[in-house]
C-alpha cells in the first residue's frame, strides 16, 4: 500500500470515528459520558506523561451539579422536564 492510499484511509476512518462519537452523544449521552470519563481516568494516572494527563483533563466531561433538570438521562419522569 503507497502512502497516499494509507493517509486517505486513515482520514476516512477518523471521519468516520467522529460521525460515530457525534451520533453516540446524542442518542445516548450517558454512555457517552461514561466513556468518557473512563478514559480520562485512565490518561490522569500519576505515572502518565504531563501530555497524557493534558488530554485526560481535556477530554474529562464537566461536572454536573446534582438535580439539575434535562441534563441528560437521570430517570425524571416526563413531567419534570423544564423545556
Amino acid at each position: 500500500m503507497d502512502a497516499s492510499t494509507a493517509l486517505q484511509y486513515a482520514v476516512v476512518g477518523l471521519a468516520v470515528a467522529i460521525s460515530a462519537w457525534v451520533v453516540l452523544a446524542k442518542q445516548a449521552p450517558g454512555t457517552a459520558r461514561r466513556l468518557r470519563t473512563a478514559a480520562a481516568l485512565a490518561l490522569l494516572r500519576r505515572s502518565g506523561a504531563p501530555w497524557s494527563r493534558a488530554l485526560g483533563r481535556r477530554i474529562a466531561p464537566a461536572a454536573g451539579r446534582a438535580g439539575d433538570a434535562c441534563g441528560g438521562c437521570d430517570g425524571c419522569g416526563p413531567g419534570d422536564a423544564t423545556r
